[in-house]
């Protein structure tokens, strides 16, 4: 049997994020041009249904094709990975499925969406579900959904995507029986779009044909879909013969999606929506999740200057004994993380703090949380729900989720974006942490008393930067959203308060005639970290845990 190794497998998931990276290259500083890529992505870029079967189990570099959980590949592989797109559960799956799509408008007032057709709707990239292994139904790529009677709408067409990396390692020995797959990369979008016929390639991987004696398919694969075209007609989806073109969003409507899992999603997403609001819920099995939001428009950088023009600092960064990301003849570090800040730190002075263009986006996704502070994990990584969402409308920010300032008490997060639009308008920032109320609470010592706080928007130079901010706390969430602010590289900075718990003296009962004269109260301040607590009584003592001050 054919193995393939496991570069491909990476390619494929490179290309098809959503901050495309080709491949890595030293920079070369003898080319006439260097360019700059940063942007959401104009696809939604994401890989066609695949079920591989590892032979070796992570790392083993090699991995099978397989048709079916019942593939002798997967069947004697240690481990498994799926790479899906959920179908509506109204198509025939009950489980890890998508249950709603939806706009609202501003007086609460909600249309559903009907589901119309799959999108590259091909049988040989089907698999069917099976409840036992948490193994979703999977058919073509997102789908297109109608949604009629949306004001000011230029179109009734919907491409809504749910796409999740599944995984399954297998206890030593055992069968695939009994066990189950686990999410690994969860991500949901929505785009109005327009079909535009012409000479389109469809968004699907090539097999190449080569077959194993017991039939299952083994050979290269990769996304089969012009990059350039895609970027100039905007199409987030390609089908053979069409573009699914992205329009813009109809003004005042929430969008919305409920979707069905069949385990328990966990941890951080992030997203490019603006005010969103999250319901988890759970079912006999698995987890109900329901997220809306307005769409946001998201800046993106696309541009190519001459060598002799670029800063000295940009030189010495390119100079970097170092491999960066490049599509095309672009550096592209993606729209997230320590790299993407920097370079695009270094870029906007040479292209006059201006985007390119501006998209509107709806979407959510798994965030990275390598990197977050040791307060933040060890109160969100015991959690079994989600954690929190951050969203923002920056060209690059901070890779996960808010970082715990001790010294200043804060929640900080790191945006940066062009300081004026492809228009030449101010460009104006929003901002979004929604923090599951328990999780805030364990990071700041916090009792069960509401909580108040205060968003800053602090510039470089340490100035204040002027924006409308809300914090809120409901259904057990903490929604705190900052917008109208203007870009350059501010830090977010968010401090969440409460103010402390006053234990009542026990009442002294009414002395007799007998009785002797009733013993003064006397009141103390107890501390435990930055909770304080005043206890009055005859003798008063501090509660367990806390130290007289």
């Amino acid at each position: 049997m054919r193995k393939i190794f496991i570069g491909i497998l990476s390619f494929i998931f490179v290309l098809g994020s959503t901050s495309a990276i080709n491949a890595a290259v030293r920079a070369d500083l003898s080319k006439a041009e260097q360019g700059i890529n940063i942007s959401e992505g104009d696809t939604f870029g994401h890989q066609p249904p695949a079920l591989f079967g590892f032979e070796g189990g992570n790392p083993d570099p090699y991995f099978t094709f397989c048709n079916s959980l019942k593939d002798k590949p997967c069947l004697e592989a240690k481990s498994m990975m799926l790479w899906s797109h959920l179908s509506p559960c109204s198509q025939g799956a009950t489980t890890n499925c998508i249950d709603s799509f939806y706009a609202e408008d501003e007086s609460g007032k909600k249309i559903q969406g009907e589901f119309v057709r799959y999108a590259n709707e091909d049988s040989k990239w089907s698999f069917d579900e099976s409840a036992a292994n948490n193994f979703p139904k999977t058919k073509g790529m997102g789908g297109v959904w109608r949604l009629p009677g949306l004001a000011g709408a230029t179109t009734d067409l919907y491409y809504v995507s749910t796409y999740a990396n599944m995984t399954l390692e297998k206890i030593a020995g055992s069968q695939i029986a009994g066990e189950q797959f686990s999410v690994a990369d969860f991500e949901s979008g929505i785009s109005p779009i327009k079909e535009v016929l012409g000479q389109y390639t469809a968004s699907l991987a090539l097999d190449s044909g080569t077959k194993s004696s017991d039939g299952s398919r083994s050979g290269g694969v990769g996304a089969n879909y012009d990059l350039n075209s895609s970027e100039r007609d905007n199409c987030v989806m390609m089908e053979k013969g069409k573009c699914l073109q992205r329009q813009d969003f109809p003004s005042n409507y929430r969008f919305g999606l409920t979707i069905k899992v069949g385990k328990k999603l966990s941890g951080w997403f992030h997203g490019r929506i603006y005010r969103p609001v999250i319901l988890t819920n759970a079912g006999t099995s698995g987890q109900l999740v329901q997220v809306d939001a307005l769409p946001v428009l998201v800046p993106s950088v696309l541009k190519k200057i001459p060598t002799s023009e670029i800063s000295q600092e940009l030189r010495n960064y390119l100079l970097q004994d170092r491999q960066f990301g490049e599509g095309a003849g672009y550096l592209m570090p993606g729209s997230s993380g320590k790299d993407a800040i920097d370079q695009a730190a270094l870029w906007l002075p040479l292209i006059k703090d201006t985007a390119t263009k501006s998209l509107q986006y709806w979407s959510f996704r798994t965030l990275n949380t390598s990197g977050e502070s040791q307060d933040v994990q060890r109160c969100s990584g015991g959690s079994s729900d989600v954690s929190g969402i951050v969203t923002t409308n920056a060209l690059t920010y901070s890779a996960g989720p808010p970082s715990y300032n001790k010294s200043e008490g804060s929640l900080d997060y790191k945006v940066l974006a062009p300081h004026y639009t492809s228009k030449g308008d101010l460009a104006v920032g929003t901002y979004d942490l929604l923090l599951k109320s328990e999780v805030a609470r364990c990071i700041y010592g916090f009792s069960k008393a509401p909580i108040s706080g205060s968003i800053s928007i602090v510039s470089e130079s340490g100035q204040n930067n002027v924006a409308t901010t809300v914090i809120n706390e409901k259904n057990g969430w903490l929604y705190m959203s900052a917008n109208g602010f203007s870009y350059s590289a501010p830090t977010v900075k968010i401090k969440l308060s409460q103010e402390a718990d006053v234990i009542a003296p026990t009442p002294t009962p009414t002395p007799s005639a007998s009785t002797k004269a009733p013993i003064k109260a006397v009141t103390i301040t107890c501390m435990k970290g930055k909770v304080t607590k005043k206890v009055t009584a005859a003798k008063p003592k501090c509660p367990t845990g806390y130290k007289k001050k």
